[in-house]
């Protein structure tokens, strides 16, 4: 059982719709403790992390070529979360939820 559901997943016939107002987004959502997380990818605004409905993290970068650092982070005084990142044509994430890795989703 997959701790990150991918929501939605895009694929190489989306570039078509590129410049359309349905362009394609990439989500996955993931639960920690009570808390639920959200990655969404958005070919024109870029990654944003949500946490419990929260936007707390955006990065506009347009590829994301290595994965060894954290795209996107969120820290409390209970938890912090890092979401790396690999993306060029296809995405691959995995979560760390207070440095443990929740999952790693290849897609």
């Amino acid at each position: 059982m997959s701790l990150i559901s991918r929501i939605t997943k895009t694929s190489w016939k989306d570039h078509l719709r590129y410049f359309t107002k349905n362009h394609p987004i990439d989500i996955w959502e993931f639960t920690f403790q009570d808390n639920t997380g959200r990655v969404e990818n958005d070919w024109k605004k870029g990654a944003s992390l949500y946490i419990n409905g929260n936007k707390v993290d955006i990065n506009k970068d347009l590829f994301a070529i290595k994965g060894k650092k954290p795209l996107l982070s969120f820290s409390d005084e209970e938890n912090s979360v890092d979401v790396y990142v690999k993306a060029l044509i296809f995405v691959r994430i995995k979560v760390k939820v207070n440095g443990l890795d929740l999952d790693t989703l290849f897609m």
